[in-house]
């Protein structure tokens, strides 16, 4: 099979128009469905170019069977993003509201007999959350001619053991990964033509005053790290941070997440923010549960990050939790090193915009949280700063031995002498460059969709 259509029923998508409206309506601003190809930016010879050792990409809209050629790979893309498609427990799953929508569309295209037909179920918005092993699983082994590609930017954990149990044994069902949140946020912020999308995951043009930031109380510091909502690493982060010898001394520093009462108050009694109350206490439950039953963590060091969740939030420039923190340009631009802790404490390679925002303020960045961070970063040519200082505490087994190796590598930085320590931001500056070109001017999606597609027309021939 040489070349890959994309295949799509609709007008880019295998929805018709009045669904996929009321899916934009249940997500956020920013998260809106995009076809695949313009996600992608896959047309444009500058982000895929076949040359003849590979293949060439065509799109075929309103489904359109007759253009179908049957040497040729069928791919239909679903962007599943970050809506279930089944509930899963430990023995079964149930297909959600949207999973049965998916199941229809699936089963129509089924019926249609596509030649090499593939289908692609990816989220575009969060790594590959494991949460329909057991649909995929059987979908591919009732269709053993089909392929089925599962994708999303990274992975979280295999909760229920289902992937590895169910999905990873039918042959003909595969992971691949591609980080779908860059290829979103650089269409978002650059190329759409859209102006309120261009400011929903960063505002690159907004300026503050010298008076708006002496309300915000914002100085020249060393380090700048924005923590919204709780995640165990960011906790075992925030604990070590301000309890630290220096505390908060060289950093500009928020953390809006707390479970004082009067800040629990403030956020579930006000109209603003209480839709948000059940998903704040659930990210910091979440957190406790994950850290006293998967890491070693010693009663002393318990009661430090109890007080700190208990302890008062530390607020920037956000007027409440339902802020969605959007950055500009005047926290960075007061401030030398980006701590950027990611997504997700566990699973494999999820990167975000959480990385993308200080490359697009030119500034370098330290990373950490699950492994593979730096892994898939440099799958497609980004610099990761690992000739500036070590990266090699994100590979440790553990959570806590990652956040601790970061942290060691943190205070090894924030000691160093002032003419060592501007020996060091020299030594960044050429990275620095390398990936704000690299990303501002798209030239990252070149390596991640040659990558990706090559893997995909591996795995259908």
């Amino acid at each position: 099979m040489k070349n890959i259509n994309i295949f799509y029923l609709h007008d880019g998508f295998q929805f018709t128009d009045e669904t996929i409206q009321q899916h934009k309506a249940n997500g956020w601003t920013g998260r809106e469905p995009l076809p695949l190809h313009i996600l992608t930016q896959i047309e444009l010879e500058q982000n895929y170019n076949p040359f003849n050792e590979m293949f060439d990409i065509n799109i075929i809209n309103n489904g359109d069977a007759s253009k179908c050629n049957i040497n040729d790979i069928t791919l239909v893309p679903i962007d599943i993003q970050s809506f279930p498609i089944t509930i899963e427990n430990r023995k079964y799953y149930e297909l959600s509201p949207f999973g049965k929508e998916i199941d229809k569309v699936v089963q129509h295209l089924l019926s249609l007999n596509l030649p090499n037909l593939a289908f692609l179920f990816y989220s575009s918005t969060e790594p590959y959350f494991f949460d329909a092993n057991i649909y995929f699983a059987e979908l591919g082994s009732a269709n053993p001619n089909i392929k089925i590609i599962l994708s999303g930017s990274g992975e979280t954990t295999d909760y229920f053991g289902h992937f590895t149990n169910h999905t990873s044994r039918v042959k003909n069902v595969y992971k691949i990964h591609k980080l779908w949140y860059f290829d979103r946020v650089h269409y978002m912020t650059f190329l759409s033509e859209e102006e309120e999308f261009n400011k929903v995951h960063l505002e690159m043009n907004r300026t503050m005053g010298p008076k708006e930031k002496r309300l915000y109380n914002i100085v020249r510091n060393k380090f700048l790290c924005t923590l919204r909502n709780c995640r165990s690493h960011r906790l075992l982060f925030s604990t070590m941070l301000e309890n630290s010898a220096m505390g908060l001394e060289d950093i500009t520093y928020g953390r809006f997440y707390s479970l004082r009462p009067n800040d629990i108050s403030k956020v579930a009694n006000d109209p603003n923010t209480k839709h948000e109350y059940p998903y704040h206490i659930q990210l910091m439950a979440t957190s406790l549960n994950e850290l006293i039953n998967k890491e070693d963590i010693t009663d002393s060091m318990f009661k430090s990050i109890m007080e700190n969740i208990m302890s008062r939030p530390h607020i920037i420039d956000m007027k409440n939790i339902d802020d969605r923190g959007i950055p500009g340009p005047w926290l960075y631009e007061d401030c030398d090193i980006i701590i950027a802790p990611g997504g997700e404490p566990y699973g494999y390679g999820y990167v975000d915009e959480k990385q993308f925002i200080p490359m697009a303020f030119k500034k370098p960045f330290i990373t950490f949280g699950c492994k593979g961070i730096y892994e898939e970063l440099k799958s497609i040519d980004f610099k990761t700063f690992d000739d500036c200082w070590p990266i090699n505490f994100n590979e440790a087994d553990t959570l806590l031995d990652r956040v601790k190796g970061f942290f060691t590598v943190f205070e090894y930085i924030r000691n160093l002498s002032p003419a060592k320590y501007q020996e060091l931001l020299e030594q960044t500056k050429e990275s620095v460059e390398f990936n704000y070109n690299h990303l501002i001017e798209g030239t990252f999606r070149r390596k991640s969709n040659e990558n990706f597609f090559k893997e995909i027309h591996d795995a259908c021939n």
